[in-house]
């Protein structure tokens, strides 16, 4: 049951990470499109 739980935890965590890292590059890759327009 600990175990499940930790590996949830692990994915939430992973996803999470994945997310911000999505977000971060979208950013960069909306502020290069507008500083070339």
């Amino acid at each position: 049951m600990a175990k499940g739980v930790a590996h949830d935890a692990d994915v939430r965590h992973r996803a999470k990470v994945l997310a911000v890292l999505l977000v971060s590059t979208v950013a960069d890759v909306l502020a290069l499109i507008l500083g070339l327009n």
